[in-house]
């Protein structure tokens, strides 16, 4: 009796009758009016679910000139910087310190008076800090038989630039999770990397911003973009180094100086560029080596190729950068280093050229280097020319219009992201929506553990093994569990000294907090952490903790907070369900329970799922939008693919087993024809609305590991047989072809 009045609870609730009553709440009635007026119903759900779902969404939800592509996620971003904007101008006399810090710094960044009264002193105080001249040597009075034997220490200024500005030149170099062994850390060498947080020019730039400028201005194809920035850096290289010379002793440079100036920053970047292009790492594998040993193979091939060595590079490199570091004593002899897979070569490569460049290059490339992290925080002038001539080259999802106080709110949320979450976040709401998530991802959970139960090709000890480590997937919701405990906050900025008027000077003190930091993790345990800034919109899963990551952020409307919980489980569930189904993907599967790099599954297991994985590239392979140039790849969004198929089909079912436990929910207003399994679907949907222009659908389709928004949807509901159900779509409609993803080639993990 008791399944038979379940079974007509659901039968009712999805033939749309409101045995309860409507859902007349705020949450429920702004969602309803969202969604009605978002939707195109003029088109067929089973033909284009996207366009059925998203159709009217730019009509009804305008960009307001912020970012150059706006979206459900981008309308989260903007509701978290005004209240991170209305928090920033407040006055309390009881605020803690790093609240009225914070403040201190939005103040600072919006005083552009003072930057103009300041000029260059900050970034000739930290040129000096770091071992680097206030105008490099090459424009000197040096003849040129002394420019010709300059000698410049590269390597301790490499080093020290890497402890003061997070920032690689020519090596890349952290302390990083051991992944063959997560309970620790280890040094990890090979091609540069970008943890250095400062804005700065041509630090983004991307091939296809203004694809027809570029065409019209250069050769096609890649040979022809990389003109074009040379061209736009040389512009900024000499008018950059001109306006930093007029406050020298030393006449401007003539023009052919510069000239040679900017064609050796050019050729430097360059090679740069292709050395890492060329010898990237191949995956998340990497090799370890002793310093001598590592240090032979270096001399070797420089001796080869250069018939010069740099001997104890990695000593004399290493030794610098952990100088003065609590806790931490390098040991030579015993100590490893660590190269990802592939990135050997780029060592190699980097320093035979070095070795074969004048030191008077060497250090102007490592002035401009170091210069270009800050220059753009200086002067009106300077950010205007910078900003004017480097705009084509940004890939940026932020558009010029925004105003400066809106620049400066993100900015304080980049740096001071913790201190600002104190003051915006509603502790009650956050710690009851905190919990409510972590009961959504236990449903969902529990939908994961019903699919690999039933999957035939997986052998029972692969089975045991993936659902431990999918019910030990440890969740960080919403923001670190010590940020409200009793002088914690303190604790996190003690230290930090922050001025209203040096607005750089405040930059670099954050900065410099960071890299001493970073390093004397290595000799720490390792411990899972809530890692991200509470205020970013997105969510994660971190492979080395095996834990998934849901910032602040995400419990916010349009992706949660919805009245009904057929919304919640459509949108933020799906959310859920993608992040635990990365744990599991074609990387995640190669991470243990506790996040060790091993093989943990049979070979049978991985054979199979290989194969079956192929049924997603080719399905994926060359899809394209109507009027964008590209083509998506299977192989490069492979794994957001699985994530996105199973998140979507994990998430269904856990919101159809809280129904069964909790009975129909009530009706949505204006949505009384639809029923609640296909308010989920438009749910989902809704979700991945935005209005996005051609150029940056052609650079997600060149780059990213995403598809575009509609084929997300679209991909996503035509291998769900749940949705072609809820929706009646016949086989051969476009949502419910006649082959799939679930047929043939199912790959079972996923659903």
């Amino acid at each position: 009796m008791f399944f038979l009045l379940i079974g007509l609870i659901i039968l009712l609730c999805n033939l749309g009758r409101s045995w309860k009553s409507y859902c007349s709440n705020d949450e429920c009635l702004r969602s309803a009016a969202n969604l009605k007026y978002s939707m195109d119903l003029s088109v067929d759900p089973c033909e284009d679910f996207y366009h059925f779902t998203c159709g009217h969404w730019s009509e009804e939800h305008p960009n307001h000139g912020w970012y150059t592509s706006f979206s459900s996620f981008a309308a989260v971003n903007e509701r978290i910087t005004v209240s991170s904007y209305n928090f920033l101008i407040a006055e309390d006399d009881n605020d803690t310190l790093p609240v009225v810090q914070s403040r201190m710094l939005y103040q600072s960044c919006l005083d552009q008076e003072s930057a103009d009264e300041l000029g260059f002193t900050t970034i000739y105080e930290y040129l000096e800090q770091v071992g680097l001249p206030r105008i490099p040597h090459l424009f000197s009075a040096l003849s040129d038989e002394e420019k010709m034997n300059f000698k410049f220490d590269w390597l301790t200024v490499e080093a020290d630039i890497k402890k003061t500005f997070s920032k690689d030149i020519f090596i890349g170099f952290i302390v990083d999770v051991n992944i063959y062994n997560v309970s620790e850390n280890v040094m990890i060498i090979g091609s540069p990397g970008n943890q250095c947080p400062l804005p700065s020019p041509f630090l983004n730039i991307q091939d296809k911003n203004d694809y027809e400028l570029i065409k019209e201005q250069t050769a096609e194809g890649n040979n022809g973009k990389i003109e074009l920035k040379d061209k736009i850096r040389k512009k900024v290289v000499k008018y950059v180094i001109t306006e930093m010379m007029k406050n020298s002793t030393s006449d401007i440079p003539s023009e052919e100086l510069l000239d040679q100036a900017a064609f050796v920053i050019n050729n430097i970047t360059n090679t740069i560029d292709e050395l890492s292009d060329n010898f990237t790492s191949n995956g998340e594998a990497a090799n370890k080596y002793t310093f001598h040993g590592l240090q032979e193979e270096i001399d070797k091939f420089t001796m080869e190729n250069t018939n010069k060595k740099m001997p104890d590079f990695l000593q004399k490199y290493i030794g610098r950068i952990f100088e003065n570091i609590e806790n931490v004593t390098i040991d030579f002899n015993e100590d490893i280093m660590y190269i990802q897979d592939g990135e050997k070569p780029y060592i190699f490569h980097i320093m035979s050229f070095l070795l074969d460049t004048s030191d008077i290059y060497i250090e102007l490339y490592m002035w401009w280097s170091t210069v270009l992290s800050m220059i753009i925080n200086t002067t009106t002038d300077v950010v205007e020319y910078i900003t004017k001539e480097t705009e084509v080259l940004y890939v940026s999802s932020h558009t010029n219009s925004r105003s400066k106080s809106v620049e400066c709110v993100e900015l304080v949320n980049t740096f001071m992201g913790m201190a600002v979450t104190y003051g915006i976040a509603d502790r009650a709401f956050a710690n009851k929506s905190g919990l409510h998530v972590r009961h959504m991802l236990d449903d969902i959970r529990e939908s994961f553990k019903s699919s690999v139960e039933g999957i035939t090709w997986m052998d029972e000890e692969t089975k045991k093994a993936t659902l431990d480590k999918s019910e030990n997937m440890y969740s960080f919701i919403g923001y670190p569990s010590w940020l409200f405990e009793d002088g914690k906050i303190e604790k996190y900025y003690e230290g930090l000294v922050i001025n209203e008027t040096t607005f750089l000077q405040n930059l670099m003190k954050l900065v410099e907090r960071e890299m001493p930091k970073h390093l004397s993790k290595l000799r720490l345990v390792n411990k899972k952490e809530f890692i991200v800034n509470p205020t970013e919109v997105n969510a994660y899963n971190y492979f080395a903790d095996n834990s998934i990551i849901v910032p602040l952020a995400f419990l916010t409307y349009p992706l949660y907070h919805l009245g009904l919980e057929v919304l919640n489980y459509g949108s933020i569930g799906t959310v859920l369900g993608h992040e635990l189904t990365h744990g599991f993907d074609n990387k995640g599967r190669k991470h243990d329970i506790q996040g060790n790099y091993k093989q943990w599954w049979s070979n049978a297991t991985i054979e199979t799922f290989e194969r079956k994985t192929e049924c997603f590239v080719k399905q994926y392979d060359n899809i394209t939008i109507e009027g964008a140039e590209g083509q998506v790849s299977g192989e490069r969004t492979l794994g957001e693919n699985i994530a996105d198929n199973g998140g979507l089909n994990h998430a269904y079912r856990a919101y159809k087993n809280y129904m069964k436990r909790s009975g129909c929910e009530p009706s949505l207003p204006g949505f009384e024809n639809y029923t609640h399994d296909q308010l989920f679907f438009i749910a989902f949907g809704s979700i991945w609305c935005e209005n996005a222009s051609t150029k940056d659908i052609e650079e997600q389709l060149e780059s990213d590991a995403h598809c575009p928004n509609p084929i997300r949807v679209n991909m996503g509901v035509s291998n769900s047989k749940d949705f072609a159900k809820a929706f009646h779509c016949k086989v051969g409609s476009k949502m419910n072809p006649e082959k799939n993803a679930r047929y043939g080639e199912n790959v079972n993990i996923i659903e």
